[in-house]
Formats: C-alpha cells, structure tokens, sequence
C-alpha cells in the first residue's frame, strides 16, 4: 500500500534536495509538498495523509504548529505521525523532531518510523 507524506518546507534548495531523497530511499511513499502552513491546510481538506513532516518557521510567517493544530482538530491520530524539521527549540517537546540540518539516514529513520 502506498503512504501519503504531506512534507511543509520553504526552503527552495532543501525541498528538492529531500524530495529527491525521498524518491530514492522512500519508493513506496507519495509525496505532497507545500510551502506554507495555509496551502498545507488547503491540500490537508482534500487529501488523507499517513504522515507529516514539516518546517516550524515559514517563509511567509506561518508556522508548522499551524498545521499541526490543524491535525489535532480534523484528524487526532495525524499528531502521532507529525514530525517537526527544525531546528527551533520551541520543536523539542514535540514527540518527533528531527533537528535541522538533519543527517539523511535519521530524517529516512524517523519517517519509517511513523509511516509503519
């Protein structure tokens, strides 16, 4: 069965360099990708995910715990699978974080972890 991956990232050289990752090591896994928490949340009405990795701090101004709430409040069981890339402390207490920059083999890690 092929997962869905809602991944939020404004980063224009990030976000293809980890969408390319994600092709290579994650084949079975679709990807979506938005930029900002508002275009997360307009796919996220149209589109059920398995898991979500996102940015804490937007270009635009909007933030990661924009979308995250977002799950709390439309689809609870999403927050387990709500993975923060960053490297804002404000991210710590959240149950999965991967601190920016990440190393490819542990960002890779922690998605498997949550999509199985």
């Amino acid at each position: 069965m092929t997962k869905h991956l809602l991944f939020v990232e404004d980063n224009v050289n990030l976000s293809k360099t980890l969408l390319r990752l994600f092709r290579i090591r994650l084949p079975d896994v679709m990807v979506t990708h938005a930029v900002t928490a508002g275009a997360a949340i307009t796919i996220a009405r149209g589109i059920r995910f398995h898991a979500v990795l996102s940015d804490f701090n937007l270009a635009d101004g909007s933030l990661g715990s924009e979308v995250l709430a977002y799950f709390k409040a439309e689809q609870p069981a999403l927050v387990e699978r709500f993975v923060y890339l960053s490297d804002d402390p404000r991210c710590k207490s959240h149950k999965h974080w991967v601190e920016k920059p990440a190393a490819n083999q542990d960002l890779v890690a922690k998605l498997r972890e949550v999509l199985a």
